[in-house]
């Protein structure tokens, strides 16, 4: 399913992946780790959002450039913005990292980025194979077995305006 508006994103519990497009090789730090390069592409960020607002409320603080940092993503939302994001109603970021890290070419950069909390994944941000656009995440068998990997009711996309034509092709 897809949506022309965060607004239309659920309110309830579940995970989300936001897609980042880095252009150029970027410095990064996370929480006492020394700093990682990104080196240009595509970026999946898995979160998970269980509070008030649910996913809506979380997506659409990430989508604002100008916000405190709270989470490690921030540091590359207010500088890179969002090229896509999905939610997964019920769903599970953990679960979601296992699908992409099966997937040929993906890399975790950056260890620990996003995932202080999780024993389980490398990281939360994942480096997509080269060439993946936000159009192709909303291809629906991607979108079905990343729903199924993250154990949600399904799966919903926003691409930007600049995207909305990507949906009809």
């Amino acid at each position: 399913m897809h949506v022309d508006d965060v607004e239309d994103f659920p309110g309830g519990a579940g995970a989300y992946g936001l897609l980042i497009r880095i252009p150029r090789l970027t410095r990064i730090s996370v929480t006492r780790r020394p700093p990682s390069g990104l080196p240009p592409g595509s970026y999946l960020y898995a979160g998970s959002a269980n509070g008030p607002g649910g996913i809506r409320a979380r997506v659409r603080r990430h989508l604002k450039k100008a916000k405190p940092v709270h989470w490690h993503i921030d540091r590359l939302t207010n500088v890179f913005g969002i090229d896509a994001a999905v939610a997964f109603p019920g769903g599970r970021e953990c679960g979601l990292v296992e699908a992409l890290r099966a997937w040929k070419g993906t890399a975790f950069p950056v260890p620990g980025f996003g995932s202080s909390d999780c024993r389980s994944c490398p990281a939360h941000l994942v480096r997509l194979p080269n060439g993946l656009r936000a159009r192709d995440l909303a291809k629906p068998s991607i979108l079905a077995d990343l729903a199924a990997a993250a154990a949600a009711g399904g799966a919903i996309v926003w691409l930007p305006p600049s995207h909305a034509n990507a949906r009809r092709r």
